[in-house]
């Protein structure tokens, strides 16, 4: 692994800084967990934590990269291998393992702190940027700009990641309802971990700007409030088959607002038996459609379901006691709130 990056990074910048223009510079903190590990849902779950209350303000990406486990996806394993390391839990900064341990967890909060503020307080050279927004398909698109102030022949990758906050699954050592932060989820570049070459084996010029446009499509929704989506751009720099990490940006979903604006359904509902039923502030149609999920993302079958004007009613079937998230489509319209199935 590169252990000296950021004594590299600090070095780029200090060359180039008369010629950088203001921008956020953004530093990647990762932890490398799995959802079996006993030591990631203990300490590794405190530092994680302690270290995002510590950094809140900072020019921060944030994520847990899963690489093994029932929270595991294939874009979070690609990106473990690339970090090159097989035990549970590992802190990075950037591509630098911060030696997080049991007995040390409140000094390196500290340390990282430093650290990050550090590197933050230098103009950032490779300049990235992300918006994103969902439509009432729960299709995510994601739009990117990397501005390069530096020329260079060197090979740089734009990866555009789906990244999950407060996902509620199982953790060790935490429970079956554990709140887990910053879940790297998925790429929105299929079987393309790291995205899409910038520059196309072409030289860069100082100045030069790229930008991206991609949809992932059909997203399972874990949450009612939309903006714990988040949407990570990452700028990765390639030596022979090693990702490095440059900048990048991260931001919440917004309902998409545009010639397609998605308007709100506001809705009121209760349960009886295995049947629910919606009543509607405003009148939906016929075409209206009614989903089930799990706080987990999972998604449930509804049957029967039957449009009245201002109510819809459906059967949900046989569910657990527990917390549920029901989503109306209805057009342009959406809806969506957490319910409660009691025993």
């Amino acid at each position: 692994m590169n252990k000296g990056f950021i004594l590299l990074l600090l070095t780029i910048f200090t060359i180039g800084i008369v010629n950088a223009q203001s921008s956020k510079q953004y530093t990647l903190l990762t932890k490398q967990t799995a959802d079996w590990c006993p030591r990631c849902g203990d300490w590794g779950w405190t530092f994680a934590k302690n270290a995002l209350t510590a950094l809140d303000g900072e020019n921060v990406i944030f994520w847990g990269m899963h690489f093994s486990g029932g929270l595991a996806t294939p874009t979070s394993k690609a990106v473990a291998e690339n970090f090159d390391l097989g035990y549970q839990p590992v802190f990075f900064l950037n591509q630098d393992d911060q030696g997080v341990t049991s007995s040390n967890v409140a000094a390196k909060v500290a340390s990282v702190k430093e650290t990050v503020k550090l590197l933050n307080g230098f103009p950032a050279l490779f300049k990235v940027g992300v918006t994103a927004s969902i439509d009432g398909n729960n299709n995510i698109t994601a739009d990117a700009k990397v501005k390069i102030e530096e020329g260079t022949e060197s090979d740089y990758y734009l990866a555009l990641y789906l990244i999950r906050d407060k996902l509620v699954a199982y953790q060790a050592s935490q429970g079956n309802a554990a709140v887990h932060p910053f879940l790297l989820d998925n790429t929105f570049y299929e079987g393309k971990p790291f995205g899409q070459l910038v520059n196309d084996g072409n030289t860069i010029v100082s100045g030069d700007l790229f930008e991206f446009n991609t949809t992932l499509e059909k997203v399972t929704p874990h949450t009612t409030d939309i903006t714990d989506m988040k949407v990570a751009a990452v700028l990765w720099y390639k030596v022979g088959e090693e990702y490095t990490f440059i900048n990048g940006d991260i931001q919440p979903v917004q309902l998409q607002s545009s010639a397609n604006e998605v308007d709100q359904l506001q809705f009121t509902y209760f349960i009886k038996g295995n049947n629910i039923n919606l009543n509607f502030e405003d009148k939906i149609s016929n075409d209206a459609q009614l989903s089930l999920f799990g706080l987990d993302g999972k998604s449930y079958n509804v049957s029967d379901q039957n449009i009245n004007e201002f109510s819809l009613s459906a059967n949900l079937g046989q569910l657990v006691a527990g917390a549920y998230i029901v989503r109306i489509i209805d057009g342009n319209k959406v809806g969506s709130r957490q319910i409660y199935i009691v025993d």
